[in-house]
């Protein structure tokens, strides 16, 4: 039995370092294959074990290839040195990622702050208007208005993937509001104690 529990260990090790890589590299817009990402480190969970460990750059390294490989990042070299660049089906992975992960924000305090999106997608954009709003209700948003969501947990990275992968960015926003007025039945919608 524990052999399983280390395999699977090993294995969520691994997709931390993909993902946060990934994350790291749609964050940056680039990544330098040579510093591998200090900046990373924030989306694994211990970083001082991480960085102390003597096999961590290489890891990150090998993960690149891996990445490179599975056709998720692109190398592309320049005077500077080598960088690495999500790839369409990076983002789509990443966005995947993110949405399946379960939601470490809820075991937070709320910060008090509401996140908005609002989009204005023409009619005869419709699939794309219906695919939006299915992906706001699968993470967890509500409708607020016909084309105004809320959601009470930081959201901007996902909020970024969608843009990018519907090729919709001018056509959404993302807005942090200090306060909705009657918000009661919006904190009790989502299970939020009174501030």
């Amino acid at each position: 039995m524990e052999k399983i529990e280390k395999r699977v260990a090993n294995k969520r090790r691994k997709e931390n370092i993909q993902e946060a890589i990934l994350r790291s590299i749609f964050a940056a817009g680039m990544l330098s294959v040579v510093l591998v990402a200090p900046n990373m480190l924030k989306y694994l969970g211990n970083p001082e074990k991480f960085l102390n460990d003597r096999n961590s750059k290489y890891r990150m390294k090998n993960t690149l290839w891996l990445l490179a490989k599975k056709r998720l990042i692109r190398f592309e070299k320049n005077s500077r040195g080598t960088f690495a660049r999500l790839t369409d089906k990076g983002e789509r992975a990443l966005g995947v990622m993110i949405a399946r992960a379960p939601d470490k924000r809820r075991s937070k305090k709320w910060d008090g702050r509401w996140r908005l999106v609002i989009y204005d997608i023409p009619e005869y954009s419709r699939v794309l208007r219906k695919k939006l709003q299915r992906t706001l209700r699968a993470f967890g948003f509500e409708r607020l208005q016909d084309s105004i969501w809320i959601y009470p947990f930081d959201c901007e990275a996902l909020i970024a993937l969608l843009k990018a992968d519907l090729h919709i960015g001018r056509n959404v926003l993302y807005v942090i509001a200090e306060e909705i007025e009657d918000d009661h039945s919006l904190r009790k919608l989502f299970g939020l104690s009174s501030r």
